[in-house]
């Protein structure tokens, strides 16, 4: 399936339990912008935890996309 960031997201929360999606982007700013906007979702509406395992990013780029969001819901 080919879309945009807003419609994989949407597929993506539409999910169920125990199902996998492969995901091809084509640059890492929307892997970024993908996966930021997952995590939002996931903290704010569904009151989640989550663990970001960080591979070879530094920890200032992690920061840049959720100290904001952390901040707004804390």
């Amino acid at each position: 399936m080919k879309c945009h960031v807003n419609e994989a997201l949407n597929q993506i929360i539409q999910s169920g339990y125990r199902e996998h999606y492969f995901i091809v982007y084509p640059d890492l700013s929307m892997l970024r912008e993908l996966y930021s906007k997952y995590i939002q979702n996931q903290i704010i509406n569904n009151n989640e935890t989550i663990l970001i395992i960080r591979f070879m990013k530094p920890l200032v780029l992690l920061d840049k996309f959720f100290c904001p969001i952390l901040l707004e819901n804390s």
